[in-house]
């Protein structure tokens, strides 16, 4: 894997620069797009838009927006929704390329905005088929944008995170150098440089969708089990426990994409084993809603195990965020540099 044309101003042992704009300005215009739909929704549910499109489920969404769950607060969920969507937008644009440094509170709150964003949105996913026994179009493709918005913002946080982490370990304000940033990089024996990996990766192209081939099968199993009770017709517990993993499978299979989130896909892991468990634990009813349960969760635990390969160097990952490698650690040559920081 050669050097990414982004490398200018990477982080130590990093092979690419999260802030750079090819990295934040997708993030930014899919947030506009969520502050687009959030704000039609919002729009229904204010009053001043009669009816509300929805393709696939018929009052479906009407039954969502008007619930209790949508208005447990004096703004509708979808305002907040819009909102949150505008402050990513904002916080996403604000700072240069060199903003993980120069700028680590911002890059922080950037995080902050569009984390719990996400986590939020799967809440409310759950909530359709399980209290309101109802489904909405916008509002799931509405949690789809706040979801793949995750795993590529966390990156940026990861490398003003390790960031800070040094200015500690060089006996510097950490709270200044957050508030105010830093116009170059201090360099330390334990830093790791960013290098060209060994001679036998160099030139050579990644594989379509190597890394993430495994989360994108899981994906589809995470739908169908979202929409097998509907289409199934099967109630009971079963019915419950396929309404609340499938959206927490496909949740954790997008965040799991990004190079710096790979680990969250030890909850699908866990998911996988609890739906091949589920039908003993449970007493499921008909045999072959069991049997399907257990099989999909066998192919969600192995697919979720398989870590694959990495395809970016990312400064040693999060355990460089708390832990300070040994002066004796820090290698020579590129081609031990590359697995110290791979």
């Amino acid at each position: 894997m050669a050097p990414r044309s982004d490398s200018t101003d990477a982080p130590f042992g990093w092979s690419y620069n999260p802030s750079t704009w090819s990295e934040r300005l997708w993030i930014v215009g899919v947030a506009c797009l969520g502050f687009a739909v959030s704000g039609y929704l919002a729009l229904y549910q204010l009053g001043w838009v009669e009816q509300v499109w929805e393709p696939l489920f018929g009052a479906g969404s009407e039954t969502v927006l008007n619930s209790f769950l949508s208005h447990l607060l004096p703004v509708p969920d979808a305002a907040l929704g819009a909102f949150a969507y505008a402050l990513d937008a904002v916080t996403g644009v604000i700072g240069g390329q060199a903003r993980w440094r120069t700028m680590p509170w911002m890059v922080v709150l950037f995080g902050l905005a569009v984390g719990p964003l996400g986590l939020v949105s799967v809440l409310l996913v759950i909530s359709q088929p399980v209290l309101l026994h109802a489904w909405c179009t916008l509002c799931l493709f509405s949690a789809f944008i706040s979801l793949i918005m995750i795993g590529p913002a966390m990156d940026e946080i990861l490398a003003s995170l390790q960031f800070l982490r040094r200015a500690h370990e060089q006996n510097r304000s950490v709270w200044k150098t957050f508030w105010h940033g830093e116009a170059i990089q201090h360099r330390d024996a334990s830093a790791l440089e960013p290098v060209q990996p060994p001679t036998r990766e160099t030139g050579t192209d990644s594989l379509p969708f190597e890394g993430i081939w495994n989360h994108l099968l899981v994906i589809p199993l995470g739908a169908w089990l979202m929409a097998a009770p509907d289409v199934m017709g099967y109630e009971g517990p079963e019915r419950v426990v396929d309404h609340i993993v499938g959206p927490l499978v496909v949740s954790t299979a997008i965040i799991a994409m990004a190079e710096v989130t790979h680990s969250v896909r030890w909850v699908n892991v866990a998911l996988g084993l609890w739906l091949m468990l589920a039908p003993v634990l449970l007493n499921y009813g008909p045999l072959h809603i069991g049997a399907r349960s257990a099989l999909i969760g066998g192919m969600i635990l192995l697919l979720s195990f398989f870590k694959g390969r990495g395809r970016e160097r990312t400064g040693g990952g999060w355990s460089r965020v708390w832990t300070t490698p040994s002066p004796t650690s820090t290698l020579t040559t590129p081609e031990r540099q590359w697995k110290k920081a791979g």
